[in-house]
């Protein structure tokens, strides 16, 4: 199992640190390892069968 930790605290603080127009594409960049990590899981769940198996 793979464990993935961000600092989302820090990171939140840079974002609001920034001018506004830079803000939109700095949020798609702190969540993208997230929505990453939760697009693969969902995508090991619906390819694994009851038994546990691929």
């Amino acid at each position: 199992m793979k464990i993935v930790v961000h600092d989302t605290a820090s990171a939140m603080l840079d974002l609001l640190r920034r001018p506004w127009e830079e803000r939109p594409d700095a949020l798609r960049e702190l969540l993208s390892p997230l929505y990453a990590a939760a697009h693969e899981l969902h995508h090991n769940v619906r390819h694994t069968n009851a038994s546990g198996t691929r």
